[in-house]
C-alpha cells in the first residue's frame, strides 16, 4: 500500500468489481510532490486495465524501479 489504502472501493462487491473493469486507477495523492511522480507512474502502469500498457516483463519493471532507487539515492 502506497497510499495507505486500496486503489479501487465499492460499498459491495458489485460496485467493486465495476469500479476495477471501468475505472482509472487514481493518483497516489491528489498533489503528488515531485519526487514521488516517478514512482507513482510506475505504480500506476502496473495498474493498467489494459494488458499492452502495463509492463511487459518483470525486468522492464524492475529497471524502472532501479531508476527511482537511483534517483532517490542520489537526491540523499
Amino acid at each position: 500500500f502506497l497510499t495507505g489504502g486500496l486503489p479501487f472501493t465499492g460499498r459491495n462487491a458489485f460496485d467493486l468489481m465495476n469500479a476495477i473493469s471501468y475505472q482509472r486507477a487514481p493518483a497516489l495523492l491528489p498533489d503528488s510532490a515531485g519526487e514521488l511522480l516517478h514512482l507513482e507512474r510506475i505504480a500506476l502502469r502496473c495498474l493498467e486495465r489494459d494488458p499492452a500498457r502495463r509492463y511487459r516483463t518483470i525486468d522492464a519493471l524492475r529497471r524502472d524501479f532501479d531508476s527511482y532507487l537511483a534517483a532517490e539515492y542520489q537526491a540523499i
